[in-house]
């Protein structure tokens, strides 16, 4: 008996040494820190709505691995196994880096197409600015277009600090519009130029009869806003010049605030005091010609029965004021208009054309 009682003393004592010195399994504290992390990291990034796939894979192998290591804690110290767990953390630190690259990189990609769009969208409100900025706006288009350009403005701030994801609407908002104007003013141009081999004719007539008799001849081109002076074919001088602030199309009647077409003639040269617009040169208008459309508009009923003609129509000073703003006449800088003066004469022959380019050569290639 007693020999037993020492068996199971030593067996005691060497089972009490190997657990002393038993290298205990560790839950892997390190790893788990780092994989929080890296979940946290990858979630800043934008990971769960850029990469959501491979976030969540990275989310499972967490949860999977506090699974595990709630599991084994509840197992005496001597049989815990933390292998699994580590398994799954190293997974979720690997699937959350991978879900935080590609959730940058989808984000750089964004920024970058959005500044590409950006720039396109920008030179297409130049592009209407350069082809159409003299053409007159509605109230509610000229608003419009000036909060496009206070949207273009924040929309490049946003895309330099990179601090909305609401430039895709703007953008889209800004492109719809600035494209609506644009397809309804080419279509105004397009109408608008179908006088055009009618503006040639006058033209070429008016140079071709100066020249036989060694006149002056004004060409007042209302679309690029010159007055040119030509001798003998030749032109000699350019002015710019300011119109009726309804310019497009001929004039109809009184109070249209359009600056006629056709081929008129200096009737009159005022100075001050007879004209209040510094000095003018009085045109014929109206003319037999618009006499005749005039009478044909009221009796084809586009204008109403009581409509007037409209007259003294002049070439006068107190221009340069960038923008226009006349009834229908033509505006001068008084330094122009001085220079002018000067030179052209009473009946002097004066050709009003829409443009002297045709159309191609106007509207700017996109």
């Amino acid at each position: 008996m007693r020999s037993y009682l020492v068996i199971f003393s030593l067996f005691v004592i060497t089972l009490g040494l190997s657990v002393h010195f038993i290298e205990w399994s560790s839950p892997p504290l390190q790893l788990l820190e780092e994989s929080r992390k890296c979940m946290l990291n990858a979630k800043r990034a934008g990971a769960l709505t850029l990469a959501p796939g491979m976030y969540n894979q990275a989310q499972v192998s967490y949860d999977s691995a506090i699974l595990v290591w709630n599991s084994e804690n509840t197992k005496m110290k001597l049989f815990r196994n933390y292998e699994l767990m580590e398994g799954h953390l190293n997974n979720a630190i690997l699937t959350a880096n991978l879900s935080k690259t590609a959730a940058l990189e989808k984000e750089r990609q964004y920024w970058n197409k959005n500044q590409a769009r950006y720039e396109a969208v920008r030179d297409l409100y130049e592009y209407f600015k350069m082809t159409y900025s003299t053409f007159p706006l509605k109230e509610a288009e000229r608003k419009k277009l000036a909060e496009a350009r206070l949207v273009l403005d924040e929309i490049q701030l946003t895309l330099k600090n990179k601090s909305s994801r609401e430039v895709d609407r703007k953008l889209g908002e800004c492109e719809a519009f600035i494209n609506d104007l644009i397809n309804s003013f080419t279509a105004i141009m397009e109408n608008y130029f179908k006088d055009f081999e009618l503006w040639e004719s006058l033209q070429v007539n008016a140079l071709k009869l100066a020249s036989k008799n060694n006149e002056n001849v004004l060409i007042i081109d209302k679309l690029n806003r010159e007055c040119k002076i030509y001798y003998r074919s030749q032109c000699i001088a350019t002015f710019p010049v300011e119109l009726g602030y309804n310019w497009i199309g001929d004039k109809v009647q009184s109070g249209d605030k359009t600056t006629p077409e056709g081929i008129y003639k200096v009737i009159k040269k005022k100075s001050s005091p007879d004209t209040k617009f510094y000095k003018a040169l009085l045109l014929n208008y109206p003319n037999e010609d618009d006499r005749k459309r005039h009478k044909l508009n009221i009796s084809n009923g586009s204008i109403p029965k009581n409509s007037a003609i409209g007259g003294d129509i002049e070439i006068h000073g107190f221009g340069g004021k960038g923008i226009d703003w006349t009834d229908g006449c033509i505006a001068l800088s008084n330094e122009d208009m001085d220079s002018l003066y000067s030179i052209i004469s009473t009946n002097t022959a004066v050709v009003i054309v829409g443009s002297t380019k045709p159309l191609e050569d106007v509207l700017h290639v996109r």
